[in-house]
């Protein structure tokens, strides 16, 4: 299929006039530096634009001769113009005949071809350009003679500056197909965390107690394609599966813990002293200051990890020297032990022992049946050192079972424990003389049986020790060896 330059596309058509443009220039250049014609043609070369008919440029005819011009491109012949010089009458000619010629150069346009090629990587209607077609382009020149005003030859020359390229469309032959397709998809729901605490585990422990699953939607589609392209899509069908959530058990207990311990090692041990106090029974002894013992105190801070002790650092180191034990001795042979209650109900005295020192259960001292209320006197002369009534130790302090009661410090070297008393009738410090009464008898404390609401009464009873200085501490002793009663 042929181009015609006249019905070609414009914006194409305007590139090829640009083309023609810059190469008429370049003729027109070369023309003129080249020409050796004896008599100098004033040749002029017009640029091409848009609205140009390049096949209708020419050059001027010669200054005063009468011209008649043919447009080589149409075949029209045009007459000189109005204005234009007229030939002189030469006399010596009778025949009044002159010959002249025009040259008229010009560059013409070389139309491409469009070839067509076939191919079923291309659907059908698809015309795809892989080569675009260019126009070549050539150069014309016609000599008109003319005589008498008559055209009597005419010489066209053309020159050839450069072949077109052809045209190449690719027509597609690839049958256009619609088809369908199903395609599932697959959303993945990741599952959540949830947390539960346990004050009994370390907070560096984490336990999972129910793993977690994703859950997931899953869909499928009908998806319609048409030239390899997507032209539609149809949901089958949808499937949701839910997330199981995981469940993680935290501890709270803290992991790692710190305490200050205090460490005390024996090094020198102290030495007795004695002395000598008339106002003490004789063989009683009283401690005086108490010994003792040199030692060096170390404190620690020991950090522990999940209960055990994981490490320890020194704090402080202390030297304590020794220190002297007085002892005081006794040596005043008048006074002796005496009973520790009267029995004011029955009159008098009435021992009767409910539960006697040792035995199987260890017991420390004896307790003797007394009815509720009944005085309770100092076996001895001596100085209360401790006064409590129920309820001012707390349960942490085993001397609690004694519930209210009174000990007396003697001068022999003995203390003596009056315990479950109802109340009370001395303080701390307080000096009391053999007889004296320092309180009543009830069942304050642990008895057995306890008071009820109903036997308020019920557990009555003294609890009575005695305890002997051994040069380091008092310990329990045998009532029975010291009371009057039995101390015979």
């Amino acid at each position: 299929m042929k181009n015609d330059s006249s019905t070609s596309n414009p914006k194409r058509h305007r590139r090829k006039i640009i083309l023609m443009s810059f190469l008429a220039v370049a003729a027109a250049l070369y023309l003129t530096s080249c020409s050796d014609m004896p008599d100098p043609v004033d040749t002029q070369m017009t640029a091409f634009s848009e609205d140009t008919d390049y096949s209708a440029v020419q050059t001027s005819s010669p200054a005063g001769v009468e011209t008649t011009r043919k447009n080589p491109g149409s075949g029209e012949t045009t007459s000189p113009s109005e204005t234009a010089p007229q030939e002189t009458e030469d006399p010596a000619d009778p025949s009044h005949e002159a010959a002249y010629s025009e040259t008229n150069e010009f560059l013409e346009a070389i139309p491409y071809d469009t070839v067509y090629e076939y191919s079923d990587r291309y659907y059908e209607g698809d015309q795809i350009i892989r080569v675009a077609g260019v126009d070549g382009c050539r150069s014309v020149t016609v000599v008109t003679t003319y005589k008498n005003g008559e055209i009597i030859d005419v010489a066209r020359e053309e020159d050839t500056l450069f072949s077109p390229t052809n045209e190449v469309v690719v027509i597609g032959t690839k049958e256009v197909l619609t088809y369908g397709k199903v395609v599932t998809t697959v959303n993945i729901v990741p599952f959540t965390t949830e947390y539960e605490y346990d004050p009994a585990s370390y907070d560096d422990e984490q336990i999972v107690v129910r793993e977690g699953k994703d859950g997931s939607t899953l869909v499928e589609y009908l998806i319609t394609y048409e030239k390899g392209v997507e032209i539609s899509r149809e949901l089958v069908s949808s499937t949701v599966t839910e997330p199981a959530s995981q469940l993680i058990r935290v501890g709270t207990k803290p992991a790692y813990t710190e305490a200050s311990v205090t460490e005390k090692n024996s090094f020198v041990k102290y030495t007795t002293k004695y002395e000598y106090d008339s106002t003490l029974e004789e063989g009683v002894q009283k401690l005086k200051i108490a010994g003792i013992d040199g030692y060096t105190e170390k404190i620690y801070k020991i950090t522990y990890y999940h209960g055990e002790e994981a490490s320890r650092e020194l704090v402080q180191s202390t030297v304590h020297e020794p220190q002297d034990e007085i002892m005081i001795i006794g040596t005043k042979t008048e006074e002796s032990f005496g009973m520790p209650y009267i029995d004011a109900a029955h009159g008098g005295y009435d021992y009767s022992v409910t539960q006697d020192y040792g035995g199987s259960n260890n017991h420390g001292g004896i307790d003797f049946g007394v009815w509720y209320g009944s005085p309770i006197v100092a076996v001895m002369s001596g100085t209360v050192i401790y006064a409590y009534n129920e309820g001012d130790l707390s349960t942490s302090d085993l001397r609690w079972t004694y519930g209210t009661y009174v000990v007396v410090e003697h001068e022999n070297g003995t203390c003596s424990y009056y315990a479950h008393l109802k109340s009370r009738t001395v303080s701390v410090g307080d000096k009391v003389s053999k007889g004296d009464i320092v309180g009543y008898s009830g069942n304050t404390g642990r008895v057995s049986p306890a008071p009820t609401a109903e036997n308020p009464l019920a557990g009555t009873h003294l609890h009575f020790e005695i305890r002997v200085w051994n040069g380091s501490t008092y310990v329990k002793a045998d009532p029975k060896n010291y009371l009057p009663r039995w101390n015979y």
